[in-house]
């Protein structure tokens, strides 16, 4: 496991708020009212670059960057102490094991985001996130980072990893209903209605039928449908005529249709 308390090195020092900077800070950040001050080389070239993506933030007066108040002094440590581990190209290349929960690691996010240091979010998704997805944290992980795919910066390290864990999530459904319910129905509908879509559209789809069961009890969910299988067909039959008539018309306002998909794709293949 990576400590990276061991790897600060003083690559930082914090100064009282009356702005005495040593001689040796080279960079300075205002964070919750006090001054950070970069002393690191390493850290330094990796910055200096991405200084122009945060040049609003900059106080010409006083002579450091304004963070954000959604940044915190232990988590710009963590993320400036990571920048310093994957600055070792044999580093970024392996599996990362580091003690950071995936809430903290959000918050290191943003602060990538702020910063514009894109490389540093891929890396930690790929090789720290990705190689983690399991049946307990899996819809961990989705519920977290799910809304980072809207974000214009990163959305496709996120798509992907929620790509990752809707595969996932497929491959294990009949599991995922029946032992974490709760967390799965936190998801939104929208959300759900895609991984049911998938997991009938994948070989993952089952000849069992209690499993069956489970699957359509989340899909009779969803829809608010009181376990009648003859009004869930029902159901989708009037989605199925809706997204025609709003096809042929051009609209957008479409509602997901899942069940007479599924059996029209089947007949197309027994032809």
């Amino acid at each position: 496991m990576t400590n990276l308390d061991e790897e600060k090195q003083k690559n930082y020092i914090f100064y009282p708020s009356d702005n005495s900077f040593n001689d040796k800070s080279k960079i300075n950040f205002l964070v919750e009212g006090e001054i950070y001050g970069l002393i690191d080389d390493d850290l330094l070239i990796t910055l200096y670059p991405l200084l122009n993506n945060i040049k609003d933030c900059y106080e010409e007066k006083e002579k450091y960057y304004i963070l954000p108040k959604n940044i915190d002094k232990i988590s710009l440590e963590i993320f400036f102490n990571l920048i310093k581990h994957f600055n070792n190209e044999i580093n970024q290349e392996k599996n990362t094991d580091i003690s950071i929960d995936f809430y903290s690691l959000k918050t290191i996010f943003k602060i990538g985001i702020f910063f514009r240091h894109i490389k540093i979010i891929e890396i930690l998704v790929k090789n720290y996130i990705i190689p983690q997805i399991n049946k307990d944290n899996c819809l961990k992980i989705i519920n977290i980072y799910i809304d980072l795919i809207y974000n214009e910066i990163v959305k496709d390290i996120f798509r992907n990893l929620i790509e990752k864990c809707i595969l996932y999530l497929n491959k294990h459904l009949p599991y995922f209903i029946l032992n974490k319910k709760e967390e799965l129905l936190k998801l939104s509908q929208e959300t759900i209605e895609e991984i049911i879509d998938r997991y009938f559209k994948s070989f993952y789809s089952s000849s069992n039928t209690e499993e069956n069961k489970l699957i359509f009890w989340l899909i009779m969910y969803i829809r608010n449908i009181n376990n009648d299988l003859f009004e869930l067909l029902e159901n989708e039959r009037k989605n199925a005529i809706m997204n025609f008539e709003s096809i042929i018309l051009n609209k957008k306002n479409t509602q997901p249709t899942l069940i007479l998909t599924i059996h029209y794709n089947k007949l197309d293949q027994d032809k």
